[in-house]
């Protein structure tokens, strides 16, 4: 079993989900939060019914509709039955902001001292997810924190100096979000290159665990970024090899890395 995760959290009901005062079943409803809005879960408890229930805060200025109501209810209870709400994911992103990139800041905050930046194309790894000021922010392996996007009709911080934790450059999605870091895809891959080396950790000089031939397929269950000092950063999966066993079955051989 793994506990369930804190950090943001992405609404996905299609009728959205009620944020309620308290994690009972019965409690009295505080408002809705709308498919596409992010909330940072900070407390998750399972209730009487065997329900996964989560303590929100939510961004008091995300949705000009209700934010009346919001100001008066910045925290609250969702269920996570059934998918309702999905986190944020973590472990390898690619910046996708245009130039300079992804400011990275010492602090969460959006107005922290900048330490850095993340150059257009280059990866990061995300250990963690926070709300600040209605966007979604990341901490990084390497230290520092990013803004990952600005989730929809997010109207109330600007992003144009580069200062404030996004940097100058930014894709603008078809919603009205922003997105400055795109998380590495899990699933299924295709191996299109022969003999490709899987090690026992996520240092590409480990011990070598076994290779992959030409079109297998893996499952990468994760993800993460190998710092390679001097010679640039590299994407690393953990991955499920899927082998036929005598049955025709495919049992899993967990635990190995290979380069994305």
């Amino acid at each position: 079993t793994e506990p369930v995760p804190l950090g943001v959290y992405r609404i996905n009901f299609g009728d959205g989900l009620p944020l309620l005062e308290t994690p009972e079943r019965d409690s009295a409803v505080l408002s809705k939060l709308h498919r596409g809005r992010c909330v940072e879960v900070v407390q998750t408890q399972v209730t009487g019914d065997r329900v996964v229930r989560a303590r929100v805060i939510v961004p008091q200025s995300q949705d000009n509709e209700d934010v009346n109501k919001l100001v008066k209810f910045t925290s609250g209870w969702i269920s996570l039955l059934n998918a309702g709400a999905s986190p944020v994911p973590l472990g390898a992103y690619v910046v996708v902001a245009d130039e300079p990139g992804c400011v990275i800041t010492e602090g969460g905050r959006l107005d922290s001292k900048v330490k850095g930046t993340s150059v257009p194309g280059s990866c990061m790894e995300v250990v963690s997810t926070r709300m600040e000021e209605g966007v979604v922010r990341g901490l990084i392996a390497s230290g520092g924190h990013v803004t990952l996007f600005v989730p929809p009709r997010t109207n109330h911080v600007s992003f144009d100096d580069g200062t404030n934790g996004g940097g100058s450059g930014r894709i603008k999605a078809d919603n009205g979000g922003q997105m400055f870091g795109m998380p590495v895809p899990l699933g299924t891959y295709q191996i299109i290159q022969d003999a490709l080396t899987v090690t026992i950790s996520i240092a590409s000089n480990s011990s070598l665990v076994t290779r992959l031939g030409l079109n297998a397929t893996v499952e990468i269950i994760e993800t993460h970024v190998e710092d390679r000092s001097g010679d640039g950063s590299r994407v690393r999966g953990l991955l499920l090899v899927k082998n036929e066993d005598n049955n025709g079955s495919r049992p899993p051989s967990s635990g190995a890395m290979i380069s994305g």
